[in-house]
């Protein structure tokens, strides 16, 4: 689960991940400390880890999902967009390595203003993959 301001009305909401299944729910906070469904968008895969951030720069917070697919034994990270009003456009995928995901975060890794994801994988020895943005 990950919080933010998904629909930019300066509150927090809730993005939510479904393990074994592959989907990201929005849930959009009603002010008062309940939620309703703003939607559930396609992962491609089975889910694992969820991050949000602006990833694009453009003032709209992004989701980004770890997947992973067993008919290709791949890893992959899904970068779904957000609208601004608490909707996604679907999510692009990135193959990232072999195996299946554990953790997913974000930071700037290579000091040039741009938010870039850090993954684990496994199983076995655990390996950590970089996706560096180059989308601006």
């Amino acid at each position: 689960m990950a919080v933010a301001d998904l629909n930019g009305d300066g509150i927090t909401d809730l993005a939510t991940i479904h393990l074994g299944g592959a989907s990201v729910g929005v849930h959009i906070s009603n002010g008062d400390g309940t939620f309703r469904v703003g939607g559930y968008y396609s992962a491609l895969g089975d889910t694992r880890s969820l991050a949000v951030r602006d990833f694009d720069l453009d003032g709209r917070t992004d989701l980004a999902v770890t997947y992973d697919r067993s008919d290709t034994d791949s890893a992959y990270v899904g970068v779904l967009l957000g609208n601004g009003d608490g909707t996604f456009r679907p999510a692009v995928g990135y193959l990232a390595g072999i195996g299946f995901w554990y953790e997913l975060t974000t930071g700037d890794f290579n000091a040039d203003s741009k938010i870039d994801l850090a993954t684990t994988t496994g199983p076995g020895s655990v390996r950590v993959s970089v996706l560096l943005n180059q989308s601006l």
